[in-house]
């Protein structure tokens, strides 16, 4: 262990070796969960309890374990089973906190084995409200090992025993953790349903505390989930009633969230390129924690309120206003008492520090002296200074400048603490962890110390730091510890690489990921502000794949590297939908690629920072690589050209011309294998930018792949249950709007595409005042429809909440579709086999818009789905449409190929420009 009075930082900052830094994502517990109190149960012990949720609840985990043990043998010395049933819960919950899996399992098995023996003993309500403690702390311990469906079920009886025990709060917090973890198991309308219950049990409360901590529980979770309006109309009220009560801890906690709230929404511009935007929601948030800092006397709220307002300026790089921050936020922690919650108020100053530090500032200085362009010019290159909106900021003390320019002298300088005053935080957060007892407060440090050395370039120090914070968790028994665990693993990998261990950083990586998949469901439903699919998760899975992929991979290390970018695809639509996505049902892509009557190629371009890889898969052979040396920013500026002028008819030309650009990375390399092996279907796995545009408009310079290729796309190595279409049987559900409605523009052409759909396959059409999200279902749920055809105007969006089909009543939520698709599921065991989403499209100019559409695409249970890119033509889509359903009743050919040919029909009667025929993608199961 190392004592944070010896630790000694060489100041050498090795800019050639900064990677990124794995600092934890620190932040209250995820689940609501009942504070230990006495409970009704009359005692002489009742101090010794009391003493205990005291230090529980200062986050002094250890000590109110020993309190509690004092007390359990009192209870038990006294034949008290009752009193020693409630201790034992209590216990459990700490040694949760402190990561003594074990511990925490014996204590409640023990509380529930004291439980049963006496229940017709004692005082029923005193009874109930035990049992239904225990039983939220069963569920908690459930939930910590990925057992959602577990966890459901127990916080189910624990909120019908808080109700007959009449205790609200408990209800309450029953609810919403199940909510949370129905959430995790991807069932988001009954999630939502029991949210929407515990909003009504709170309108009607007279409870304020209850009200306003309700509320605020609830705009967390909706946050969580990304429902970030939800999340504020909650918040926002109970702030109302914080300050109509005067609770001031209330409303404090209700500002800090609200902050929390705005810097999401700000993320979310920033994420699709609308930086002013996200600019007012980062200045609005910043407001509520200014706020937030001064409401509240208890010191841990307005230090959160600070820290927060410190990470976001580092964040923005708004520079200015972090020089008072510093001074204030030392000058609290200094005076709070050890704690969980100080040890990681220190972490996160020194993670802000962190990130401040790489910017290679040792101070900074802002004046609003005016000077000359050849004055600044001359200190910028000079002097090392940074001009930021019209401030300068000078890099390095007094006397690493040089001295002071004569314009500048007088200004005050604000020392940014040097590395080693940074590591000295972190020691100082390690020593207050070692005497806590707290394993997974040491863990923490002991790994973000370790990522400072790796940073520092000490990468031998580094190391020992990360495996001792490893062996930290081992001490705590818990190996159930993947959030934390993953961190060091993947900080080890880094490591090995930079010291040339190849195989010893591949080894490290694999490790990782294997651990983060088994936290995933924890970690897509946390949506922490500060935690960033795109910075915590997504660089391991491409860090591995650069990897695997150097110098000549060996036939495993190509298989592994196909199933890591698989890995990333489901974890990044996870992140998306909130929600897990695994199926046992789901067939290997190989296992239908390798039949001896399959004629499909399946393609995997992954995108790394200087070099795009192809990774081929064909019939009965060994996968084969292709590298082209290309960095990524050329590559994803071409599609983002190819996909603007896409929008225009006038621009034929310099659609080909970028589209063969494209072709000569992806397809040429790998063309003479494909002409060899006779394939007649490519399928592509596609990765990051490329999602946006579709395959079938890649130009050779004479035909585009549409004319030699069917194309279909999936989302992973795995399809659901694939198998032709069975086309003698065909039944066909239609539904479609033809009418202005919700503020859309009406689509003249839809009557004439349903109508000719109609004329070719039997089934049901539901047209205008017909076609209701109720009746859609109805339909859906008591007939077994092979197709369901939407012809209506939608959205695929990177925010699920703006994905949607529009329905004659309202819009119709990814969610809502996703729940009448499965409808059928109930009553009818066939599978909807292919979901048509016409006049659909993906967001202009967002940039992870695909996400909504493949979300989608696997949200609904189709084995396949068809959906547009962009908004096209209405005559034109008609048409296709029309020619589609006429090829599908051809029985010998498959669904990807019947697209081809409606395709290439329109090609060939005078819609040249692709945006007319080429949007439209086919996901999934392609036979």
């Amino acid at each position: 262990m190392i004592d944070g009075r010896v630790v000694r930082l060489v100041l050498l900052v090795i800019l050639g070796l900064i990677t990124i830094l794995a600092v934890p994502v620190l932040s209250a517990p995820r689940l609501l969960e009942t504070t230990p109190d006495i409970a009704g149960v009359e005692t002489r012990h009742a101090l010794s309890l009391q003493q205990g949720i005291d230090f529980y609840e200062a986050e002094q985990f250890s000590a109110a374990v020993a309190v509690w043990r004092q007390a359990a043998a009192g209870f038990a010395a006294e034949g008290d089973n009752l009193g020693l049933a409630l201790v034992q819960s209590n216990l459990s919950l700490a040694y949760q906190h402190l990561g003594y899996s074990q511990e925490a399992e014996k204590a409640i098995a023990q509380c529930f084995d004291l439980l049963d023996h006496q229940h017709s003993a004692a005082n029923i309500q005193t009874y109930l409200e035990v049992y239904a403690k225990a039983l939220n702390t069963k569920g908690r311990w459930q939930w910590a090992r990925g057992e959602l469906e577990a966890a459901v079920e127990t916080w189910k009886q624990a909120a019908a025993n808080y109700a007959q025990a009449g205790n609200e709060k408990g209800v309450v917090g029953s609810l919403i953790n199940q909510a949370k973890a129905l959430q995790g198991l991807g069932v988001n309308g009954q999630a939502k349903e029991i949210l929407e219950r515990v909003a009504e049990v709170l309108e009607q409360s007279s409870d304020a505390r209850l009200k306003t901590a309700g509320l605020n529980s609830l705009g967390k979770v909706y946050r969580q989930v990304g429902s970030l309006k939800r999340s504020q109309e909650f918040l926002e009220e109970s702030l109302a009633v914080a300050e109509g009560f005067s609770l001031t801890k209330a409303k404090a906690l209700a500002l800090l969230e609200l902050g929390n709230t705005e810097q999401a929404w700000g993320k979310r511009a920033m994420a699709i390129g609308k930086e002013k935007e996200a600019q007012e929601y980062y200045q609005t948030a910043l407001n509520y924690y200014q706020q937030a800092a001064t409401v509240s006397d208890l010191p841990i709220l307005p230090l959160q309120a600070k820290l927060n307002q410190l990470s976001l300026l580092v964040e923005t790089k708004n520079l200015s206003d972090i020089p008072p921050l510093l001074p204030e936020i030392k000058s609290a922690i200094t005076f709070l008492p050890p704690s969980r919650a100080t040890v990681y108020a220190q972490l996160n100053f020194a993670r802000s520090l962190t990130y401040l530090r790489i910017r290679d500032k040792s101070c900074l200085v802002s004046t609003h002296l005016k000077m000359d362009m050849g004055m600044r010019d001359a200190l910028d290159a000079e002097k090392g200074i940074l001009i930021d909106g019209g401030e300068f900021f000078f890099m390095g003390t007094a006397s690493c400048l040089g001295g002071l320019p004569s314009a500048l002298e007088g200004e005050s300088f604000i020392e940014v603490p040097s590395w080693e005053e940074v590591a000295r935080i972190i020691a100082t957060a390690l020593e207050q962890a070692n005497s806590l007892q707290d394993y997974r407060a040491q863990s923490y440090a002991l790994g973000q110390l370790g990522g400072l050395y790796e940073l520092t370039g000490q990468l031998v120090e580094a190391q020992m730091l990360t495996q001792q914070a490893l062996k930290a968790l081992i001490s705590s028994q818990e190996l159930q510890s993947p959030d934390i665990r993953y961190l060091w693993e993947w900080q080890l990998g880094r490591l090995s690489k930079q010291q040339g261990d190849i195989q010893g950083a591949v080894a490290q990586y694999t490790r990782a990921i294997k651990t983060l998949t088994s936290v995933r469901h924890d970690l897509i439903t946390s949506n922490d502000v500060q935690f960033s699919f795109q910075e915590n998760v997504e660089p391991i899975y491409r860090q591995l794949v650069d990897l695997l992929l150097q110098s000549e991979p060996k036939e495993e290390d190509l298989n592994q590297a196909r199933e890591v970018i698989e890995e990333l695809q489901l974890a990044e639509l996870e992140d998306y939908l909130r929600c897990s996505l695994l199926n046992d049902k789901a067939v290997k892509i190989d296992q239908i690629v390798n039949q001896t009557n399959t004629t499909a190629a399946v393609i995997y371009p992954i995108i790394l920072n200087d070099r795009l890889e192809i990774i081929l898969k064909l019939p009965q052979q060994r996968l084969k690589h292709y590298q082209t040396s290309l960095s990524q920013q050329e590559f994803n500026y071409t599609i983002a050209q190819l996909r603007e002028n896409l929008q225009f008819i006038h621009t034929l030309k310099q659609v080909q011309g970028l589209s063969q650009q494209l072709y000569g990375w992806l397809i040429q390399p790998i063309e003479s294998e494909l002409d060899k092996s006779n394939t007649k279907t490519l399928v592509f796995v596609l990765d990051g930018d490329l999602r946006n545009i579709p395959m079938a408009l890649l130009y050779d310079g004479q035909q585009y792949l549409l004319e030699k290729y069917a194309i279909a796309l999936t989302t992973g190595l795995e399809l659901l249950d694939p198998k032709p279409l069975e086309r003698q049987n065909l039944r066909v559900l239609t539904a479609g709007l033809t009418e202005a409605r919700h503020g859309y523009s009406p689509l003249a052409y839809v009557d004439d595409e349903l109508e000719q759909i109609e004329s070719q396959v039997s089934g049901e059409l539901l047209i205008n005042q017909e076609f209701t999200s109720t009746e859609l279902q109805a339909q859906i749920a008591s007939q077994p429809f092979s197709v369901v055809h939407l012809a209506t105007h939608g959205k695929f969006s990177s925010q699920p909440e703006e994905t949607f089909v529009l329905a004659w009543d309202k819009p119709i939520s990814m969610d809502e579709l996703n729940s009448i698709l499965r409808s059928r599921g109930e009553n009818l065991s066939e599978a909807i086999e292919l979901l048509v989403l016409s006049a659909c499209q993906t967001a202009a100019g967002d940039k992870r818009a695909a996400l909504g559409l493949a979300g989608v695409a696997v949200r609904a249970g189709a084995r396949s789905t068809i959906a547009s890119l962009w908004n096209a033509d209405d005559e034109s889509t008609a048409a296709l449409m029309s020619q589609f359903y006429r090829e599908l009743l051809n029985n010998q050919i498959t669904k990807a190929e019947a697209l081809r040919l409606a395709q290439l029909h329109l090609l060939r009667e005078g819609y040249q420009h692709p945006r007319f025929w080429a949007p439209y993608v086919l996901i999934g199961n392609w036979l």
